[in-house]
């Protein structure tokens, strides 16, 4: 079947951001249930791919039925299914390999004979790492991007050309009761020699570099590639960005349609600022001490010294609350920016390392993409972050301004949008007011992965029980570089110069920080620590059931004696 561009995007709107119900998922995700797009039932664990039920003729039907082949070909045998979710990184999915057999040979819609290997990614055999990623919605959106732009429709149907090499999509589909998904995909040509040093031509012509998982660039091979590397990033996400901004009409109303905005720093308000501060500030100061906690007293042998400094911690805690009480006026700003400046862009919010691949063309290095999950309107200073927020830390904070200038620069020169790289710098270091919230949150969050006992266990971050595991990985670098970022990227400095251009603070914000805040700082302390403690030694819950005990006694006992 053929369609337009407009019926496309209608015929896949369920997929937009939104699509999966996670309150079925503990109900439906061990049950086959048919496809929203092809309305066939499909497999979603290796097991289930290994099954006659799933073999050759639903493969035939599969594959029809996406029109990456005609009726005259046919799948004759599956070879083999081979299980690499342990040698790959990710753990938002399962992996596995594909071997197939056809009746005959057949050009396929990307002009490469149809694969006899392909690879597949299904859910999560483990339950809790599937409701994890389908709360963060990347599901929908990566099926939805897939169909539209990696499918055989997306070529012979309209002939869109997204801006950067993707993989082959030979069928894919997703339940949104289950969550359930499958993508099957062509295999990429990767280097064999992959962690050696590369030379000048490597990898060669025709050949794939491999992504790099998060928080993994020490296996980098040096700072060389690097450079290349991060730099072919930004420039990726920037082109993504700016073809959006320069395609037609028809093309913007489709992708809007199946991909709506999804801004969260556009729409800040300008009133009740005064309520927002409070909340704010004491909700954030709280979250601050589980993460000053999780360094000092979980693993403080991960952490750099100069980071445990007592001069460093009380310098941090100082410039935090200071940038903390003004975020209200920080997030009304960016609010502002983004309206003035078209902040808000098409790309892809996770474009890191792990999420692409590299090759040579022509002589030239080349980015495309694995993983276009969450793909849609954002947030420019958002989606930036996630080209180069799992960089290493030190690297990051040393590079930070190079690469944020340089997409700046690539999106302003492919676009026609002129920005000032040096305002898209200093936007970009205010939103750091931010992150340090998410990586306290994910620190209180982090024994539900790793235990306390274990952490205690473990000498260095490279500890294969940290490394190893996805989750631990991403979450103990992240909320350790709340600290090491904060210190080397000399985001206060940023901050006080803004302050000072923007004449933040000379109204009766100080007065009131006076009235309402600073004097209680000491008190909120202590019964942070009080409740650090508590979580350390496993008593919190119990504490807190005991707290509201009293305090309901204390209200009956006022209501009986006020009575008598």
């Amino acid at each position: 079947m053929h369609y337009t561009l407009a019926e496309h995007a209608t015929c896949i709107v369920r997929l937009s951001p939104g699509l999966i119900d996670t309150g079925g998922l503990r109900q439906y995700h061990d049950k086959v249930l048919p496809g929203i797009i092809s309305g066939l039932e499909f497999p979603f664990t290796v097991e289930q791919m290994r099954s006659e039920k799933f073999g050759p003729k639903w493969l035939t039907s599969a594959f029809r039925s996406s029109g990456a082949m005609p009726d005259d070909v046919e799948v004759i045998k599956v070879v083999e299914v081979k299980d690499i979710s342990a040698k790959v990184g990710g753990g938002a999915a399962d992996k596995a390999l594909l071997f197939i057999e056809y009746n005959k040979e057949y050009t396929g819609f990307d002009g490469l004979p149809l694969p006899t290997k392909l690879f597949c990614k299904i859910p999560s055999l483990d339950v809790e790492d599937r409701k994890m990623a389908a709360e963060m919605d990347a599901a929908g959106p990566e099926v939805a991007f897939a169909h539209m732009f990696q499918s055989a429709h997306s070529k012979s149907s309209y002939g869109i050309e997204f801006p950067m090499r993707t993989v082959p999509m030979y069928f894919v589909d997703i339940n949104p009761e289950s969550t359930n998904f499958i993508q099957i995909q062509g295999c990429l040509p990767f280097n064999e020699t992959v962690g050696s040093k590369p030379t000048t031509n490597w990898p060669e012509e025709g050949c794939m570099f491999p992504a790099f998982d998060k928080y993994k660039d020490y296996e980098i091979p040096d700072e060389e590639t690097k450079d290349r590397l991060y730099h072919l990033a930004v420039k990726g996400a920037a082109a993504q960005c700016a073809w959006f901004q320069t395609s037609s009409k028809e093309v913007q109303d489709a992708i809007k349609k199946v991909f709506p905005v999804n801004s969260k720093l556009g729409a800040f308000p300008a009133s009740c600022h005064c309520l927002m501060r409070y909340l704010g500030f004491w909700g954030g100061r709280s979250l601050m001490f589980f993460g000053l906690n999780y360094v000092q007293y979980v693993c403080p042998q991960l952490v750099p010294a100069e980071i445990l400094d007592p001069e460093n911690i009380a310098a941090f805690m100082r410039e935090y609350e200071e940038m903390l009480y003004y975020m209200p006026e920080i997030l009304y700003y960016i609010t502002q920016r983004t309206e003035e400046c078209g902040y808000v862009v098409y790309g892809h919010p996770n474009q890191n390392l792990d999420n692409a691949f590299f090759y040579q063309e022509n002589g030239e290095w080349q980015i495309g993409g694995l993983d276009f999950g969450a793909y849609g309107g954002q947030d420019t200073l958002l989606l930036l972050s996630g080209c180069i927020s799992c960089a290493d830390d030190r690297y990051l904070c040393n590079k930070e301004e190079e690469m944020v200038k340089l997409f700046a620069r690539e999106y302003s020169n492919r676009s026609g949008v002129q920005w000032d790289e040096n305002k898209v710098y200093q936007d970009w270091k205010l939103t750091q007011v931010l992150k340090p919230l998410i990586g306290f949150a994910i620190a209180l969050k982090l024994d539900k992965y790793i235990t306390h006992a274990e952490y205690k266990q473990v000498k260095t971050i490279r500890d294969k029980r940290i490394d190893d595991d996805f989750y631990v990985r991403c979450f103990t670098n992240l909320a350790i570089g709340v600290f090491t970022r904060w210190k080397w990227g000399n985001s206060y400095d940023h901050f006080q110069t803004w302050k000072q251009e923007n004449n933040v603070g000379s109204s009766c914000c100080d007065v009131t920080g006076y009235i309402f805040y600073w004097p209680w700082l000491c008190l909120h302390a202590g019964m942070m620590r009080c409740i650090c403690a508590a979580y350390n030694h496993a008593v919190l819950g119990a504490c807190c059931c005991l707290c509201s005990l009293l305090v309901l006694g204390a209200i009956v006992a006022a209501i009986f004696f006020s009575v008598a």
